[in-house]
């Protein structure tokens, strides 16, 4: 729930050690047409919905943690659904 979500990502961040790597993957919110495929196939197949996290908030929240974005990628399957994929690296 996005009342936890800040917590459960310090808490990844805080299991990572200097010179490791931390992979986040999310859900996309953008294009609309992608993030509303994504929230239908959770509602049907999961039965929950997504509780989106600007990706941005992310990499501060990283960076605030000591660690530098590697990569970056916007990746889509099927055509039809979108995922925000980035890859930090612990630099303290």
């Amino acid at each position: 729930p996005p009342a936890a979500q800040e917590h459960f990502f310090r808490k990844a961040t805080g299991s990572v050690r200097p010179g490791g790597i931390l992979l986040y993957k999310h859900m996309c919110s953008e294009p609309w047409w992608r993030a509303n495929w994504n929230r239908l196939h959770d509602r049907l197949i999961a039965g929950d919905g997504i509780h989106y996290l600007p990706v941005s908030t992310v990499e501060r929240w990283a960076a605030e943690d000591g660690f530098s974005l590697q990569q970056a990628h916007d990746l889509t399957s099927a055509f039809l659904y979108g995922h925000e994929l980035r890859i930090f690296r612990r630099t303290s």
